[in-house]
């Protein structure tokens, strides 16, 4: 890579990270900070409230996922259901499948999990329950047929074994660490945004834009960075961590108190020996300040201009749109985010993006219909790639529609080359969603075996998964004999369900 590519990467990756920052730092500067900040909590909250954000946020603190098919076509009288419970709020979930023979459970295999531990039942197949105790892994592992030590035919590879040592003082849990850490993010952020403040160029001003067809008068906050500020606030918040003993003493306490994030997947996959040491950690998220610190001679050479304008909206205090525009080296870009005046009311957003070369992205989202009989919208989308051999121009439409009596759904994508549409049944059941899939066609041509196929996916947003068994079989505490004789059952339990399919 060129030095001229090399810098404007550099210089892009400053600027994009300081941008989010900025924004909110420029309007502190000027002291609107009141309108910025409670325009993006307004605009945050508004997201919140939309029907499907709401309900998917239940669903991941106590609901279900299910999905079902029927067989029949395959296997007389057979219906598979698998089915994911949630709890992100208590750290706890289950995963289940289960197999019909008519409307008799075949088989049902029960996966349970929680911070402390998981546990496995299948009483169609193994007797009792199975699992493994995360708290206890650091004394339970040592000695164990798991041991590499013990070099027995269940002996794990180092780098595995030594990532779920680890594990039993990740479960554990610190919250005086927590806490320190959530102190010390705030800290670095305030410290932050007066950085900003103190380099960045801010103006205000009036202004009108229309979204949706909704005229909207706005206020509009802009910030503007040279490479002169982006260098002075790097080295800023530089100079701070460097000077931030607290920093490096909470640095140690977290690698000490985590050794899994130094195992990477290639030592868990090839099993190598990884040998911890939580200074080294920190010596290197130093030496990477460092290098950082090296670079920014490059960026002060650099041409920069970067331009971000805010607009919020007079009545309701909303962001309505964010405009963004940059000179690098040369070489400019440009991209606009439309909300319009409220997220859960508006008709119309979009976003685009544009690059000196030729690069270019839009997308759409239009309502036409969002009451109590139905939901129509449109979403359509232009791509050019300059750089694309095969295919540098990509444009298309997808529509949605939605009669909320029947519950028939239709999604329509047309592009240039693909005509594609999915045809179901979508209904709301008091706390659930249904969605029965009927038809699905490519190019006019209906897929075969879609509609015999009955599939169904069934989202329920308050479904408690169910407990984990209070007494259970630890696997890591069993001895070789005990763990093949489990190992048989299992086997043999497989092949009679066998047996009863076929």
């Amino acid at each position: 890579m060129d030095k001229k590519k090399l810098y404007i990467i550099v210089g892009s990756a400053v600027a994009g990270t300081l941008l989010i920052v900025g924004i909110v730092a420029a309007i502190l500067a000027n002291r609107p900070s009141a309108l910025l900040l409670s325009a993006a909590g307004n605009t945050a909250k508004d997201f919140s409230r939309l029907e499907g954000v709401s309900f998917a946020k239940e669903v991941a603190n106590g609901g279900s996922v299910a999905v079902s098919a029927n067989l029949d076509k395959y296997v007389d009288d057979i219906t598979i259901q698998g089915k994911i419970y949630t709890d992100a709020k208590n750290n706890k979930g289950a995963y289940e499948m289960t197999i019909y023979d008519d409307d008799d459970v075949m088989v049902q295999p029960r996966i349970y999990v929680n911070k402390d531990s998981i546990v496995a039942t299948c009483p169609e197949i193994f007797e009792g329950a199975y699992g493994v105790n995360f708290k206890k892994l650091d004394k339970n592992l040592p000695g164990s047929i798991f041991d590499p030590d013990e070099d027995t035919d269940y002996s794990l590879p180092e780098g595995v074994y030594e990532y779920l040592m680890s594990l039993s003082e990740n479960t554990k849990g610190n919250k005086e660490l927590q806490r320190d850490i959530e102190k010390t993010a705030a800290r670095y952020e305030k410290f932050t945004i007066q950085t900003i403040m103190k380099y960045a160029e801010v103006t205000k001003k009036s202004d009108k834009i229309t979204v949706g067809g909704d005229k909207i008068s706005c206020t509009v906050i802009t910030i503007e960075l040279d490479e002169d500020a982006i260098v002075s606030i790097c080295q800023d918040i530089i100079d701070y961590i460097n000077n931030d003993k607290s920093l490096e003493d909470l640095l140690l306490r977290y690698y000490s108190a985590n050794p899994s994030s130094n195992i990477s997947y290639y030592s868990l996959l090839y099993g190598y020996d990884y040998d911890f040491d939580p200074e080294d950690m920190v010596d290197e998220f130093y030496d990477e300040v460092d290098d950082f610190e090296d670079r920014l001679d490059y960026i002060e050479d650099m041409d920069i201009e970067i331009e971000a304008s805010v607009y919020i909206t007079k009545s309701g205090k909303r962001i309505a749109q964010v405009d963004f525009e940059s000179e690098i080296q040369g070489e400019e870009f440009e991209c606009s985010l439309v909300l319009g005046k409220n997220v859960t009311k508006t008709k119309e957003m979009s976003f685009s993006y544009e690059t000196s070369d030729g690069d270019k992205f839009s997308l759409e989202y239009e309502v036409e219909q969002n009451d109590a009989k139905g939901f129509e919208a449109e979403i359509t989308y232009e791509s050019y790639d300059p750089w694309s051999y095969y295919r540098s121009e990509n444009k298309g439409k997808m529509t949605i529609s939605w009669d909320k009596k029947s519950g028939d759904c239709e999604v329509k994508v047309k592009g240039e080359y693909d005509d594609f549409s999915i045809k179901g049944n979508l209904t709301k059941k008091g706390d659930k969603i249904i969605y029965v899939l009927e038809n699905i066609k490519n190019n006019g041509t209906s897929v075969d075996g879609v509609k015999s196929l009955e599939l169904t996916i069934t989202i329920d947003r308050r479904d408690p998964a169910p407990k984990a068994p209070s007494r259970y079989t630890d696997i890591v505490l069993m001895d070789e004999d005990d763990f093949e004789d489990l190992y048989e059952e299992i086997e043999d339990g497989i092949e009679d369900l066998e047996d009863e399919f076929y």
